[in-house]
This record gives structure tokens, sequence and C-alpha cells, in this order.
């Protein structure tokens, strides 16, 4: 049996950043603008779940996680470190489709899980990402 990690204690609603690994460095902005995106439409906080330094190895074709590396700004981005979990309860995993069909959950943490790879996504907050983020 593995050792049980605490549970990362978000509100409900609020939306989180999470990718599994093997994503590069375009994709993850693109989910962050499209996870940002959510945020705002919901009024609700966005957190990205950080892995831990000393499994990441980066370098010029690195896939690893490097959005907490970026000047984020911490009005909008909080961070879940690595060695908390996200817990599946009261939680929806949330992807293009969902968005395109309008189904915005208000009641639940909302996860984020495709992509993103439009503009469409984020085109209302667009100016708004590019001069408050990177």
């Amino acid at each position: 049996m593995g050792i049980s990690k605490e549970v990362a204690v978000v509100p409900v609603p609020s939306v989180i950043l999470h990718h599994d690994g093997n994503v590069g460095v375009g994709n993850q902005l693109f989910m962050y603008a499209g996870s940002y995106t959510i945020a705002r439409q919901l009024n609700a906080p966005l957190f990205i779940h950080v892995p831990n330094d000393t499994d990441r190895k980066l370098g010029t074709h690195t896939r690893e996680s490097v959005l907490d590396y970026f000047n984020l700004d911490p009005k909008f981005v909080n961070y879940i470190p690595h060695e908390k979990r996200i817990s599946p309860v009261n939680s929806v995993k949330f992807d293009e489709v969902d968005w395109f069909n309008g189904r915005l959950p208000t009641d639940k943490v909302v996860i984020m899980d495709d992509y993103w790879e439009s503009e469409v996504f984020f085109e209302a907050y667009k100016q708004e990402i590019g001069r408050a983020h990177v």
C-alpha cells in the first residue's frame, strides 16, 4: 500500500489545471489560457498543480510542466504543491466538447481535461492574459 498524500482543499467553484506530463510548453500555455478563461467565467480561483522539482528534467526539448517558471500574476493563479493530491470528490473533468456545448459547471471543482489549442477558447481574455501574466 502506497503512502497517501494529503488532499488539496480548494473552494467550490474553482478551476484546476493539471496534466500528467509529456506536454510541451506551447500546449501548456494553451491549457493555461483556457483554464484562465474558465476561471474568469466562473469568477473562481485558478489553481495549477505543480510537479516535484526533483523529478523534472528541464532542457531545450523538455515536455515537463513549466508553468510555475513563468511570471504568472499571483492575484489570478494559485499553486497546489506536488505533495498534495487532487480529490475527485465534488469535481468534474471539463473538456473542449463541454465548453462548446455550454456545460460550464458552477457547483463543482473544474479539472481542465484538454489541450484548448484554439484562440476561440480564450479570445475574450486574450488581452488580459497577455498584459497581466507572461
